[in-house]
């Protein structure tokens, strides 16, 4: 049986009108992988291409989405992973997918005044008035958590019992200040038991380990 030129034609240009009335992911590459962070409410978006809202729906394993409006949705994930799919269905049918994986929001670092070197001059003490917290690169703007509390830990060389408080602002209070000033070499500044509470008002641990300044001079 001959099939001809303007069959196929036909058949493509309406493929193609078919596809351009079915519903996809809004700025999703096939080949990439997208970062969720567990336990965080985070939005993905349709474009509706003219489809039927009520006929599309989004479907996951390990998480939970709900449908914001007829192009947004939020996804949630509880638990950690490396590689999952997200699919897109219109009229039961699948037409999109996404690769993504789940992780725990965390930290880089921790800078403290001016200094990220963990190495601290004496001369820099007095200089020890705040902290910035410092979160991977990667992370979007609009997810970065603010600082929660984290325990203020000072080792001093010859004393058994570590001075410590539980701080909550990114702001060193002066008798701190004054303290830190005043350490002796080899003396430890440590920042430990660090929670963050993210845009949706959740508290969480930072699985860091504690991130530790030593005066060397």
């Amino acid at each position: 049986m001959r099939i001809s030129v303007f069959t196929i034609t036909l058949v493509f240009i309406s493929s193609m009108s078919i596809t351009a009335q079915l519903p996809s992911f809004k700025n999703i590459f096939k080949d990439s992988v997208y970062t969720f962070y567990t336990h965080i409410d985070q939005k993905i978006e349709v474009n509706i291409n003219n489809a039927d809202p009520a006929k599309i729906d989004i479907k996951l394993s390990d998480g939970h989405a709900t449908k914001i409006n007829d192009s947004t949705y939020q996804i949630r994930y509880s638990a950690n992973f490396d590689e999952a799919k997200i699919r897109l269905y219109y009229k039961k049918f699948p037409v999109d997918i996404m690769t993504v994986k789940s992780t725990n929001m965390t930290i880089t670092d921790i800078k403290l005044g001016d200094f990220l070197n963990k190495s601290l001059k004496k001369s820099d003490l007095v200089t020890l008035s705040k902290i910035e917290i410092i979160y991977p690169s990667e992370m979007p703007l609009n997810l970065k958590p603010e600082l929660f509390s984290y325990k203020l830990v000072i080792h001093q060389p010859g004393v058994a019992d570590p001075f410590f408080t539980n701080m909550r602002s990114l702001d060193i209070p002066q008798n701190i200040q004054k303290m830190i000033a005043s350490l002796p070499k080899d003396s430890k500044i440590s920042f430990e038991e660090i929670r963050i509470k993210t845009v949706t008002n959740n508290v969480l641990n930072v699985e860091n380990e504690a991130i530790v300044f030593t005066i060397v001079e």
